[in-house]
Order: structure tokens, then C-alpha cells, then sequence
């Protein structure tokens, strides 16, 4: 933009600001890109993370990629509690950046995991239940008993499906995925679930097995 031959950089809100928005108000935001899906990208700056959902043209997605910074407008969308900026109506590359270092977790903080929103996290999980697969929600525990949704989502690349023993062990590496609650969603270009400790096979003394 340009003001009496001096060139006016656009403002753009951070990612913090954009979540304190009415629902649909119009939202230009500016961050690094730290996962890119099928229709998706997540991007994070100093402020936390956020998803850029569905361009009005898919081809604005064109060559963008992890660790490039982008600027976006669109529409302040919040669905089930996660926090979008929807139906863009521009992205481009500002430059070329580093995307942010996995975030170590050791439990799911109930009352700071919406602050992680869209960010990309790490952390050791007990299994308990369900099938970790596309489309499937699974259950694990975190070293502090809270129950922790593990989710796997085709749009973000593929998941292996596992169906693992109760009590095994495993690393999640996911973003911090939201529908009504908290969920960990695969993300390109990391192990989803990683089996680390699987318990040792026991059972019930029979005539048979002794």
C-alpha cells in the first residue's frame, strides 16, 4: 500500500488477537506455517497458534509450506471451540522463516491446554481404549490420570491404524486439535503414535496352559 510515495505496511493482528474477535468479523493475520493439511495450514507466532481453514481459492495454498511465513485474511470462524480463520480471501508468502520447536508435554493441564490450541506437541501416553486410525478416537492416559483423546484425521496425512494392548505405552506427536474438548491429530512429517513399552503377556493359571 502506498501513502503520498511511501510504501504502508498492513497491520496484522496477532494470533492472540484474532481469537478475541467477534465470531465473522474479517481477520488478517500473519504467522509461520507449522503444518499444512489438505485444506488446512497451522500457523504459530509469539502469541499461540491458529488454523487457516478452506480457501475461497485452494490454489492460494499453492507453494506454501512449513517454515515459510504467511499473511492471511479471511473470516474469524470458531467451530466446536477451535479457533479458524475461514474462507480466505488472500495468503501469501512474507518470507522465509523457521517453524517452532515441538512442544514437550508430560500431562494435559486442563486449564492450559486450549492456550496450545493448534500447536504441536509431545507426549507419553498410557493406552486404555478404543482403535488409533483415521477417523477414530482413542483413549490414553497422561502421567496424571486425566483421559486424553487421541484422533486420527485423513486430511492431515495417513494413520497407520493400531490396535494396541491396554497399559502400552506410546509417544504422541500431534497438534493440539479442538471439537467440543480437547484432541491430539496427526501432522505431517512426524510419528503419530509411537510404541514404546508394550505390558508384559499374563494370564490366568488352566489345565490346559498350566
Amino acid at each position: 500500500v502506498k501513502c503520498q510515495g511511501h510504501v504502508v505496511e498492513p497491520t496484522y493482528l496477532t494470533v492472540a488477537e484474532v481469537k478475541a474477535l467477534t465470531k465473522g468479523a474479517t481477520a488478517s493475520v500473519k504467522g509461520v506455517v507449522i503444518a499444512k493439511g489438505t485444506e488446512s495450514l497451522l500457523i504459530q507466532d509469539e502469541t499461540g497458534a491458529i488454523m487457516l481453514y478452506k480457501a475461497n481459492n485452494q490454489a492460494l495454498f499453492g507453494e506454501t509450506k512449513v517454515g515459510d511465513v504467511v499473511t492471511a485474511e479471511g473470516v474469524y470462524s470458531p467451530y466446536k471451540g477451535l479457533h479458524e480463520v475461514a474462507n480466505l480471501t488472500s495468503l501469501a508468502i512474507a518470507e522465509t522463516g523457521t517453524a517452532p520447536a515441538v512442544k514437550e508435554l508430560t500431562a494435559i493441564d486442563a486449564a492450559t491446554i486450549e492456550s496450545l490450541q493448534c500447536q504441536i506437541v509431545s507426549i507419553e501416553l498410557t493406552y486404555v481404549s478404543g482403535t488409533v486410525g483415521a477417523g477414530q478416537n482413542a483413549t490414553f492416559k497422561d502421567a496424571n490420570e486425566n483421559d486424553v483423546t487421541v484422533r486420527g484425521d485423513a486430511k492431515w496425512g495417513t494413520v497407520e491404524t493400531m490396535n494396541l494392548v491396554p497399559g502400552t505405552t506410546v509417544k504422541v506427536t500431534a497438534f493440539v486439535n479442538w471439537f467440543n474438548g480437547a484432541q491430539l491429530t496427526n501432522v505431517p512429517g512426524y510419528t503419530f503414535v509411537e510404541v514404546l513399552t508394550v505390558p508384559a503377556h499374563t494370564h490366568t493359571a488352566c489345565p490346559t496352559c498350566g
